[in-house]
């Protein structure tokens, strides 16, 4: 695999997963399973996906302008 920037930690690697097309490394993928809302950081994790949500709806949207613009 090639080695990608994590969109949560922003440190590279070369095993992560690809989810709308931004990267998650092993590291923080483990974190994410591993939470409960109630654990330390799970509030971190949560706006992170959050926003990769938004950005991809966002193009979407975007992309439905520009197509049947």
């Amino acid at each position: 695999m090639r080695e990608v920037l994590c969109f949560t930690c922003r440190k590279t690697s070369t095993d992560y997963i690809e989810l709308f097309e931004k990267y998650i490394c092993e590291s923080c993928q483990n974190q994410i399973l591993s939470l409960n809302p109630e654990d330390y950081g799970y509030s971190y994790f949560h706006n992170k996906v959050k926003i990769l949500w938004e950005e991809y709806l966002e193009s979407l949207v975007k992309n439905q302008v520009i197509n049947h613009g």
